[in-house]
């Protein structure tokens, strides 16, 4: 039920900013994660799974692999789109 509590500038722009991270990073993230998923290549998956266990070492590396992968990174972007 719309109440008319808002200016339609308001919903506009809020579809321009999950249209925005949802280029940014859902789709580009989720190609990434079936390409991950499917790659049957033993070594390359082994390759994968060294880089995330790096990734957890590094302190700097995984706080940004979180910050990218739980979609804040998306949302503080979408934020920035007027």
């Amino acid at each position: 039920m719309c109440r008319d509590e808002a200016p339609d500038s308001l919903i506009d722009r809020y579809v321009r900013q999950r249209r925005a991270a949802n280029i940014a990073f859902v789709q580009a993230q989720s190609i990434r994660n079936k390409q991950v998923l499917e790659e049957k290549d033993p070594a390359i998956r082994a390759k994968n799974l060294d880089e995330l266990r790096a990734i957890r070492g590094d302190g700097t590396r995984h706080k940004e692999y979180l910050i990218r992968s739980s979609m804040i990174w998306s949302v503080q972007h979408a934020a920035s789109i007027d």
